[in-house]
């Protein structure tokens, strides 16, 4: 039986409006990247580094020693660090690509003038014999 035919017939059943029991179910099956939720099992991907930012406020004296397991925590989290150096990466990638096109326009124009008009024997469209 699938999820949302049974959940339909128990919102029926309850008479009570859908958005309370989605916004329940889904509370219930959340997982958090932190470590802290509902469902799922295994250990999250951050749990490990909201237990050193946790160990660390709980022993620091001031909030601000923890600065670097906060940082950490939340580049897990987010990937804001990640995904800066990945967009830097690309934009030096599309850089490098467009001088690459530059440079062989530059070369192709040259080939395609031919051989006679490079030595000179040829004069080009704009310039003019005396």
């Amino acid at each position: 039986m699938d999820t949302f035919g049974s959940l339909t017939r128990i919102i029926v059943w309850l008479n009570c409006p859908a958005t309370v029991v989605h916004n329940t179910l889904r509370q219930r099956t959340h997982i958090m990247a932190s470590g802290f939720g509902f469902g799922g099992g295994g250990r999250p991907r951050c749990f490990a580094y909201w237990q050193e930012f946790s160990k660390c406020y709980a022993q620091a004296d001031i909030p601000q020693e923890c600065r670097a397991q906060a940082d950490d925590y939340l580049e897990c989290l987010h990937h804001t660090k990640e995904a800066a150096r990945a967009k830097r990466i690309e934009e030096e990638f599309v850089r490098q690509a467009r001088a690459k096109a530059k440079e062989d326009r530059k070369a192709a124009e040259i080939l395609s003038d031919g051989v006679i008009v490079g030595v000179g024997l040829i004069q080009r469209g704009g310039e003019a014999s005396k």
